[in-house]
């Protein structure tokens, strides 16, 4: 494989206090420093919000004084400036001490159109999975939802801080989605010092799974001492969160997944740790493996 084949040159990081954009920042850092790449925050004031504080009947819930109070305009445009300006500090601060190129931007209007278009000049979109990790195992936030169907680039998606230590683990379907699933996770592995490379192929028959084998080999290159190549059984392809969850470290998995393509995405409000969604270069049309 050759280093080139992939790598990052911008990577953008939607910030709104949460503690998942919180760790979306940690590991868009680690994401940037491994690269050589650039980092941009972006903090949306959401207009829809603003309405919303306008309406009469609309409160503030202070949960320590278990009182409501009226949601001014102005009382939110205070909040809403004070987050950004916390997410302004914390997107400098770890940019600052590791030394990456970074911006930072307050943008107004609806939350998923403007984290869109920030995202059309970057090659990967960093997000917390929700802004509530009481909920994140239920359901996936609308704005993540929305980012994984519509965002032309990579996705990252985590809910919390958390030891994402190796290997990097990938799943192989032979799909162009897969592919580049694939040389994202070989480059990755690589860029953290030749840590252990996981591939996960679908079952299938033998003549198939040798197929797979020589394209995984064939894009991978020489480095296979570190490389492990399972063959999941059909048990396994069912219960695949468990196996992720099992396995550890980053995923890399292609939006080819037919655990990703379902409404309900599944896979990843289950799973607990990192996962950078890639999809088929756009001069390549995704393939349907079956």
């Amino acid at each position: 494989m050759n280093d080139s084949d992939h790598t990052l040159r911008r990577i953008l990081v939607a910030l709104d206090g949460s503690r998942p954009s919180e760790a979306a920042l940690d590991v868009a850092a680690q994401f940037a420093v491994l690269f050589n790449a650039s980092l941009h925050g972006v903090f949306v004031e959401d207009e829809q919000l603003k309405r919303l504080a306008r309406l009469p009947f609309h409160q503030e819930v202070r949960p320590l004084r278990r009182t409501a109070v009226p949601m001014s305009g102005p009382r939110l445009q205070r909040q809403l400036r004070a987050q950004a300006e916390a997410a302004r500090r914390m997107l400098e601060d770890t940019a600052r001490a590791l030394r990456i190129e970074h911006s930072f931007a307050v943008r107004k209007g609806h939350v998923v159109g403007e984290l869109l278009d920030a995202a059309a000049d970057t090659d990967l979109v960093t997000l917390g999975k929700t802004s509530s990790a009481q909920s994140s195992r239920q359901r996936l936030g609308r704005t993540t939802t929305a980012l994984l169907e519509r965002a032309p680039a990579a996705v990252l998606i985590l809910r919390d801080h958390g030891d994402h230590a190796p290997p990097v683990v990938t799943y192989f379907d032979g799909s162009a989605a897969a592919r580049a699933a694939l040389r994202m996770a070989a480059r990755l592995a690589h860029l953290m010092g030749h840590v252990p490379l996981k591939v996960l192929l679908p079952p299938g028959a033998p003549d198939e799974t040798a197929t797979l084998r020589e394209a995984v080999h064939d894009v991978y290159g020489e480095q296979r001492l570190l490389l492990d190549v399972h063959v999941l059984s059909r048990l396994e392809a069912s219960r695949l969160p468990a196996v992720l969850h099992h396995a550890g470290g980053f995923a890399v998995l292609p939006d080819t997944l037919p655990q990703l393509r379902n409404r309900q995405r599944q896979l990843l409000y289950e799973l607990d740790r990192p996962v950078l969604i890639m999809r088929a270069p756009t001069s390549a049309p995704a393939t349907d493996p079956s």
